[in-house]
């Protein structure tokens, strides 16, 4: 009895206070990520923290060489360690690496602007992008580790479709659906709608909804289980969009995201051999290639 009290007492203990303070970090540093310099007291009335406070995280941050100060104008801005890390991360992703070679042929064959992208905390991350070369080509704000909404990109619309439909209410009520152009999806009625047409066709669209004058197809990357882990996507100025050129990349990004497939079930298999190199002694059968 005495031990069951016990473990109900620590069950009704706060949390420790190194739980909100990383919290405060991390809002500090995506606050720091999205502009070029912030001070004190902006980040203290965005976050509502006291000046103090604030001052003290960035005093740290600053000596983990994660935030610099410019001398003149005294705003902190984050560091290059930022993306560092960020760029470890994405190379642990092995799915990446067999992504990219696949998005290089991509790209020589359409010369457009080829992304991948996942779903993270309800929004689009860039991973990998390869730019077209073309004179007329789409001048987009994406990069690698940059964000995106969801309800007006190609790639953010593939995620919703394939992956996770169940949050469009969802976003639709923490994020709202902003209308970014006036052809921006702002209702659920007629983002659900896209997202059933992308379903049916197995690629989803973007008409300009984000961007003026950029148009994007997208399809869903597969995980050899099944699963939707990325979406690919060309994107292309819409003043070169036709049906048949519509259908053609859909058709070339399907292909890709099969390859991508492939590669990382061979990798899967390779990898299960080397773990396990009896296996392939114990069934060498599976070792000879036909010829």
């Amino acid at each position: 009895m005495k031990m069951g009290k016990a473990l109900e007492q620590q069950k009704e203990q706060p949390q420790p206070d190194s739980v909100p303070a990383v919290s405060r970090t991390m809002q500090i540093l995506e606050q720091l990520s999205m502009a070029e310099g912030v001070g004190v007291n902006e980040i203290s009335r965005s976050l509502g923290l006291h000046k103090s406070t604030v001052f003290r995280f960035l005093s740290s941050l600053r000596n983990l060489h994660y935030v610099q100060q410019d001398p003149v104008t005294e705003q902190y801005r984050a560091t290059i360690k930022l993306f560092e890390l960020g760029a470890r991360v994405v190379q642990q992703m092995d799915f990446v690496q067999h992504a990219k070679q696949v998005m290089e042929r991509l790209a020589a064959e359409t010369d457009e602007t080829i992304h991948l992208a996942v779903l993270e905390d309800n929004k689009l991350v860039y991973l990998h992008k390869i730019e077209s070369t073309q004179t007329l080509r789409v001048f987009m704000k994406s990069r690698p580790g940059q964000t995106a909404p969801l309800h007006c990109t190609g790639l953010g619309k593939c995620l919703l479709a394939f992956s996770r439909p169940d949050l469009v209410e969802t976003i639709a009520v923490e994020n709202t659906l902003t209308g970014f152009t006036p052809k921006t999806r702002v209702t659920i009625a007629a983002l659900e709608q896209d997202l059933a047409e992308a379903r049916h066709c197995g690629y989803a669209v973007d008409d300009e909804e984000h961007e003026p004058g950029v148009s994007c197809i997208a399809t869903p990357l597969h995980h050899p289980d099944g699963t939707v882990i990325a979406a690919l996507s060309i994107s292309m100025p819409t003043a070169r969009v036709t049906d048949t050129v519509t259908q053609l990349y859909a058709e070339k990004l399907q292909e890709a995201a099969a390859e991508v497939s492939r590669r990382i079930a061979d990798a899967s298999a390779e990898s299960a051999v080397s773990a396990n190199p009896l296996e392939s002694a114990d069934h060498p059968s599976r070792s000879v290639s036909g010829g």
